[in-house]
């Protein structure tokens, strides 16, 4: 059985799978138009303007027909944009290039170019142009994983959409804002939206979006394992997709119903089903669509009891899914083969393949947390800039205020009275003004320091959820080495959980207590292995240092793996024994020491040993802090690190987490 998994690759979702708006085209229409396109935009008869939107029209048309060939046509309307200052033209070859760097995956060039064209159309108070742009950003952010920028971005296009009582869009944005919700399981919200939408275009009576909705809200109703809601409404999607003989409709909808079918445990029709489905997308050529789809078609075989057929398949589709880079596939085959193997007593491949899943879980989480660092560094950034432009502006107004006063000092006399008078009323004004921005900033920080504690807060609790995820998987998982990854996983997220459940509740958002954290840290590990205080004690010799985040969180990581190795190894056969940790600044840096007087492992055996998961991650982390390890094992084990990398925060003691 070979899986080949790329752990450490970070993927992008593919777009094509979540067909938030398939509109139903008249092909030969479509082809009618593009040869009008192409008549113009190749004709130098016309003005380079002319042909300049005939390209950006040709690129925007071949979103999805062929995206290298719409990229080319972009790049021929470049050189034939003016050079005069932005306008409309420039905005929508921006906004065009922007849907199809989504198309290509690239999100940060595609919010890149669409916030330029936010920019251009906020200037010029345009809300069409303002709500076109909010609603392609929407997708952008709900393909990257954005889900708060996605609603923020959807309610401001809907709003907009509505003020320019454009309904069609209005639908449009709807269904994206409950495909959003749908997407972070809050069903109840999202069949909400999704209904209001339904509601809309059946008043308009406008098929090409009753049918999207229909398929939307019938994989809502999958999910919510309403099953004969979900029928009724892939088949109304199947059925205008039928009449107006769209093929690839048809192909999606056939899929969609088969692996309906699968869920409700009726295997027979959903290998009928999506056999067709496979067969349909081959002959229209978006084959992409079969990953998930051979997957779903091997789980059924495996249900129906040809285990080695149905693995066979699944497998393969696991690896098409790793093959193309294509993360939200490869994300749902894994689950299916977890599920599929362990219902069907697969034990030993369910085990591997959660594990898989576990990984894969992490690296998204990773990312999750990389996100919202960087939003929050971005917005304190503006803030600190605004702040130092607007102390900046005071200075000078103070500056030229005085230069004022010194040359009319010099008329003397009446006039030295009066221009004195005026004098006071200005800096007086100006003292105002800058005790209201003093008002502002500490205004300002404060939201700051609330949106701080609500980050730690939701780090905290989604962490909270990943242990209890893992506690969950933990009682279903029979093999023991399983369990045991399981447990080890628990802890170290519960190491990083510590951290920001102690910052949100503090004054200070940045600075960690490393003595509170570390004791913590050890009663938390005793909680988690269930040690007896009689047999294994701890001892701690930590100065009470305040480290900032980014060094505590490696640290707290390289110090759980250690101790959790000293409870397994050191303290055979209910052996009594004593964990030390001894953490203070020394000449060169921070250095560590966890040591036991436990049975003692071999040097050699130590540092020649096998990449397990734990030795990889302290390695990973020992580079990030520039550290120097050592390891003896004279009267038990002795790790030493010296960290040359870390950072102190200037912070007092007694307001430190």
């Amino acid at each position: 059985m070979k899986v080949q998994y790329r752990g450490t690759s970070i993927l992008r979702i593919a777009s094509f799978v979540i067909v938030l708006l398939t509109s139903i085209t008249d092909s030969k229409a479509q082809s009618t138009q593009i040869d009008t396109l192409k008549e113009q935009a190749f004709n130098t008869q016309y003005t380079d303007r002319e042909r300049a939107t005939a390209f950006i029209d040709l690129g925007y048309e071949y979103r999805a027909k062929n995206l290298d060939s719409g990229l080319i046509f972009m790049d021929k309307a470049a050189a034939l944009l003016p050079d005069a200052t932005y306008d409309t033209l420039h905005f929508e070859y921006d906004y065009t290039l922007g849907v199809l760097y989504r198309y290509k995956l690239n999100y940060e060039e595609s919010q890149a170019m669409l916030n330029r064209c936010l920019v251009y159309a906020q200037k010029t108070s345009d809300n069409d142009k303002m709500a076109r742009t909010y609603y392609a950003l929407s997708i952008t952010y709900l393909e990257n994983l954005e889900y708060e920028k996605a609603i923020e971005s959807t309610e401001k296009a809907r709003t907009l959409f509505r003020e320019e009582s454009n309904t069609e869009k209005e639908i449009s944005a709807l269904n994206v804002w409950a495909t959003v919700l749908k997407e972070i399981s809050q069903f109840g919200d999202a069949e909400k939206l999704y209904l209001e939408a339904y509601a809309m275009a059946k008043d308009l009576g406008n098929i090409s979006q009753i049918e999207p909705i229909s398929n939307n809200l019938a994989g809502l109703y999958r999910l919510q394992k309403k099953f004969d809601l979900a029928v009724q409404y892939f088949n109304e999607a199947l059925a205008i997709n039928k009449a107006n003989n769209n093929k690839i409709g048809i192909a999606i909808l056939t899929g969609n119903l088969g692996n309906l079918y699968r869920a409700k445990r009726e295997f027979p029709k959903a290998i009928e089903y999506l056999s067709q489905a496979i067969t349909m997308n081959e002959e229209l050529g978006i084959s992409k669509l079969n990953i998930a789809h051979k997957a779903e078609l091997g789980s059924a075989l495996l249900y129906m009891g040809q285990k080695e057929e149905g693995l066979k398949l699944m497998i393969k589709s696991l690896n098409e899914a790793q093959k193309n880079k294509l993360e939200k596939e490869e994300r749902k085959v894994l689950i299916l083969l977890a599920k599929s193997t362990y219902d069907n007593e697969l034990f030993k491949e369910a085990a591997y393949f959660n594990r898989l899943q576990l990984a894969k879980s992490k690296i998204d989480f990773d990312r999750l947390i990389k996100s919202k660092v960087n939003d929050l560094n971005s917005q304190y950034q503006k803030e600190e800039q605004d702040r130092k432009i607007e102390l900046l502006r005071t200075q000078k107004e103070l500056a030229e205020s005085k230069l004022s006063r010194q040359r009319l000092l010099l008329f003397g006399g009446l006039s030295f009275l009066i221009l004195s008078t005026i004098i006071s009323l200005v800096i007086f004004r100006l003292y105002q003004r800058l005790k209201k921005q003093n008002v502002i900033i500490e205004k300002a920080l404060r939201e700051k320091e609330v949106l701080l504690k609500e980050i730690h807060h939701r780090v905290k609790n989604n962490l909270q959820i990943v242990m209890s995820l893992l506690n969950i998987q933990s009682r279903k998982v029979k093999d023991e080495k399983a369990v045991e990854a399981l447990q080890e996983g628990r802890a170290r997220v519960e190491s990083m959980s510590l951290i920001h459940q102690t910052l949100y509740r503090k004054e200070n958002l940045t600075g960690v207590n490393l003595q509170d954290y570390l004791n913590r840290l050890c009663q938390s590990v005793m909680n988690t292995y269930q040690l007896n205080k009689d047999r294994i004690r701890f001892e701690s010799k930590i100065e009470p240092l305040i480290l900032d985040v980014d060094s505590v969180i490696p640290l707290g990581l390289i110090i759980n793996e250690l101790l959790t190795n000293c409870i397994k190894h050191a303290f055979p056969n209910q052996k009594e024994g004593v964990i030390a940790i001894h953490v203070k600044e020394a000449k060169g840096g921070l250095q560590l020491e966890v040591a036991d007087n436990g049975i003692g492992i071999p040097v050699k055996a130590n540092e020649d040993g096998h990449d397990t998961f734990g030795l990889e991650m302290i390695n990973t982390f020992k580079r990030k802090l520039q550290a120097d390890v050592t390891i003896a094992s004279s009267h038990g084990t002795q790790i030493k690190m010296l960290i040359r990398n870390y950072q102190k925060t200037d912070i007092p003691t007694e307001i430190v987490a």
